[in-house]
């Protein structure tokens, strides 16, 4: 019975890949530095420093100078994330389950999606995180620092600017582009589009492959709903959290407390609002830790836990903000969000989603790299358990990210408001 059903998942897993695979945005935009067989310690890829935005003054017959990797290098740690996805079956579950090829099929195609979303929003994420340029509204001639508010008179200006933004940036070498956009800015596009005589989005609108519209404004248009989204919470030094405080993410809950207690989600009040905000960031960056300023939502592999996969916190005790990055979309950012002080916010998950900014990516392809610690994207595993009538499947992939130094000019984010239909 193992063999049958072993043999089954392996057919389904083949199957379920191929299909799934090819609608990952990490697939059309990244380049790949891709090692089978890595060891346990991972590998580290190292690139040399010579930035190709700056021109270098030669002499006829002399011997040119260029940086090397001793001093100014670029590293990939191909283990930078491990994500995994596990599922069992027993003896009495292929009895009850008498469709289990079916269940396998559908486990498996949760679990690709599962792994293929963090891939994207990792990629996508560093993109984020590394390029040196951001567009905004100065862009559409409106105040620097400001995310843009699409609308459907602006959509189609704001990513032609943001084009010709990195076009300067990068000079004439740049070529071979990738416009990234959420379901909701394709939906945009599709409403301007009927609205104008499908001028401008037609397209789009031609599309035949679920994450591949086509080209627009001169760019390989893709979705994904692993964008990177960020909102910043404020705080008034000098006056310290309310005993009591609310802040919900992602269907968590985090309370400020003067005594620590054991409920899970407690911070502690410090001594000042600077000490309460480093507390409430140390409990949303390590959600399974527990000591004697917070109290941990779970353990390592916990559900609560895997809900924060991809959030991350920091804190700027000068500007008094603390900004929470999100690499799963918007939704784990639209809880309810109450002022650090105690009263009643307006923040998202009060109607006021405009506070979330998405950042919107316009990269040339392949100047993310992405690089994978075994010989295909997810490597999957089954065997039975030992003295019982137990198989366990799990499927898991170990990659690591980056964008060259001498990459970052050909990546562009435009931050821009999320929004809801």
């Amino acid at each position: 019975m193992s063999n049958t059903f072993t043999n089954t998942y392996e057919k389904v897993f083949g199957i379920v890949e191929n299909r799934l695979k090819k609608f990952t945005v990490f697939d059309a935009i990244s380049g790949k530095i891709a090692q089978a067989g890595l060891g346990v310690g991972g590998r580290y890829y190292q690139y040399a420093y010579d930035p190709d935005t700056v021109s270098h003054a030669s002499s006829p017959y002399n011997a040119v100078a260029f940086n090397d990797m001793a001093t100014d290098e670029i590293v990939i740690d191909a283990r930078e994330v491990a994500r995994e996805y596990s599922f069992r079956m027993d003896m009495r579950d292929q009895n009850v389950l008498r469709r289990a090829p079916q269940f396998i099929a559908s486990k498996t195609a949760d679990a690709l999606k599962q792994l293929y979303g963090d891939i994207d929003g990792q990629t996508l994420g560093a993109g984020y995180t590394y390029a040196n340029y951001y567009a905004d509204d100065a862009i559409l001639g409106g105040t620097a620092g400001t995310p843009i508010t699409l609308t459907g008179s602006n959509i189609f200006q704001t990513f032609t600017r943001g084009r010709a933004k990195l076009a300067g940036i990068a000079g004439p070498t740049l070529t071979d582009l990738a416009l990234i956009i959420t379901p909701e800015q394709e939906a945009l596009l599709l409403e301007t589009g009927l609205a104008n005589g499908f001028r401008i989005a037609d397209e789009v609108l031609a599309s035949e492959s679920r994450d591949y519209l086509g080209d627009f404004a001169g760019m390989k248009t893709l979705r994904s709903s692993y964008l990177t989204h960020t909102i910043v919470l404020t705080y008034t030094n000098g006056t310290d959290f309310s005993n009591g405080t609310v802040f919900t993410l992602n269907g968590l809950t985090y309370t400020a407390s003067t005594t620590i207690g054991s409920t899970a989600g407690n911070f502690l009040v410090g001594s000042s609002a600077d000490a309460s905000a480093t507390n409430l960031v140390y409990a949303i960056n390590n959600p399974s830790t527990t000591n004697a300023n917070v109290v941990a939502q779970g353990t390592f592999n916990s559900a609560n836990v895997a809900k924060l996969a991809g959030i991350t916190a920091t804190l700027d005790a000068t500007a008094n903000t603390i900004t929470i990055v999100s690499k799963r979309g918007y939704s784990p950012l639209s809880g309810t969000v109450s002022t650090l002080t105690g009263a009643v916010g307006t923040g998202p998950g009060n109607g006021a989603l405009a506070n979330v900014v998405v950042h919107n990516l316009i990269t040339q392809i392949g100047a993310i790299e992405l690089c994978f610690s075994r010989a295909d994207r997810i490597y999957k595993e089954t065997r039975l358990e030992p003295q019982m009538p137990v198989e366990n499947f799990m499927m898991f992939t170990e990659f690591g990210t980056q964008i060259p130094y001498f990459s970052r000019n050909k990546v562009l984010p435009i931050r821009c408001y999320a929004s809801v239909l």
